[in-house]
């Protein structure tokens, strides 16, 4: 567990990583091209490391968790992840616990999961 974490701080630092290892702008800025034009989310970060990726997203409307999601998964299926991990909160401060998480595996597909506050 250790060495996932250490792996997803190295994610984010600024310098080029091995291949499948995308710096954290760089992965934020291609997530949010999945957008809809009406912009009621947007990625706020996200890290990825070997083939699992976390992603936290801002959104005024949690409830559509579900429906966020799969725009965020096709954007990035390409490059065949394990496991894609979304948490979702109304504003984007780290204090604040994230309000819904949606699992996506290729085996299970999505499950969302009601966070407590």
């Amino acid at each position: 567990m250790s060495l996932f974490a250490a792996g997803l701080i190295w994610s984010g630092s600024p310098h080029r990583g091995p291949p499948g290892h995308y710096q954290a702008l760089t992965l934020v800025e291609r997530l949010n091209t999945a957008r809809p034009a009406d912009r009621r989310w947007s990625v706020s970060h996200a890290v990825s490391f070997n083939r699992v990726m976390v992603v936290d997203v801002e959104t005024r409307q949690p409830e559509q968790a579900r429906a966020i999601a799969p725009l965020i998964v096709d954007s990035v299926r390409p490059l065949e992840y394990d496991e894609i991990l979304i948490y979702f909160r109304v504003t984007f401060d780290r204090k604040t616990p994230a309000e819904r998480r949606v699992q996506w595996t290729p085996v299970r597909g999505y499950q969302e999961l009601l966070l407590g506050r």
